[in-house]
């Protein structure tokens, strides 16, 4: 369903980091994070980053740490 790399982009979203931010830390050109965000929000049939992290923590691809 989500690959590794989309799992990544989806950690790093859930901890506040903008597009720059991901694509520095993973390597990645800002069009390339795009793309993971696309196909995360397409995957998981979501209308925005919010409603993303939401279900990455419902379908348990993020785990709470608090």
């Amino acid at each position: 369903m989500v690959s590794p790399r989309e799992r990544e982009v989806l950690e790093l979203l859930s901890n506040g980091y903008v597009t720059k931010e991901i694509a520095s830390t993973l390597f990645l050109s800002n069009h390339t994070v795009n793309d993971h965000r696309k196909a995360l929000m397409h995957k998981l049939d979501s209308k925005n980053v919010a409603q993303m992290i939401r279900k990455g923590f419902e379908f348990n691809l993020l785990n709470a740490s608090i």
